[in-house]
């Protein structure tokens, strides 16, 4: 089943990101999120993801969804279809709205929406013990394999 998710507090409503202003101001958020506004060479790396996310939902193999609070976004999360499992993209929620649900809704919102599209399994990455994999579990999503990445220095 797709994860459990909590009722929006009042105030916010949640829908698919289906406007140039919707996908612009994921751009924006995405861009504070990493603390790097002002590099061009990130924001056209950023702006080029999107451009590829939209492309995707266009094509029916994913959807990207927001929640809103009026007409800003403040919370965002994809959802892939991957040939049986359904994998989410790109988790987030701006700071001064954390801790309202507002991911936990996207989260259930997204899995419905997989489901519907012949879904059965639901895959997101998380480091172990992290604010993410802990929302994650209370969602009812499991671990079902540990990764790891490794890199070397310059050093030799």
């Amino acid at each position: 089943r797709p994860p459990a998710g909590r009722p929006l507090p009042e105030g916010y409503h949640a829908r698919e990101l289906r406007d140039a202003d919707d996908w612009e101001q994921a751009v924006g958020k995405e861009l504070a999120e990493a603390g790097s506004p002002s590099d061009p060479a990130y924001e056209e790396f950023v702006r080029r993801r999107v451009d590829s996310r939209r492309r995707m939902v266009s094509n029916g193999d994913a959807a990207f969804m927001g929640v809103f609070l009026g007409d800003r976004l403040v919370a965002d999360l994809g959802i892939v279809l991957c040939a049986g499992p359904a994998r989410y993209q790109s988790v987030g929620t701006d700071p001064a709205h954390r801790g309202r649900g507002l991911a936990s809704h996207l989260l259930h919102m997204a899995g419905e929406w997989a489901e519907d599209r012949g879904a059965t399994r639901w895959v997101i990455v998380a480091d172990r013990g992290s604010d993410a994999a802990r929302l994650y579990r209370r969602c009812g999503l499991r671990p079902a394999a540990h990764s790891w990445q490794v890199y070397r220095t310059g050093e030799t």
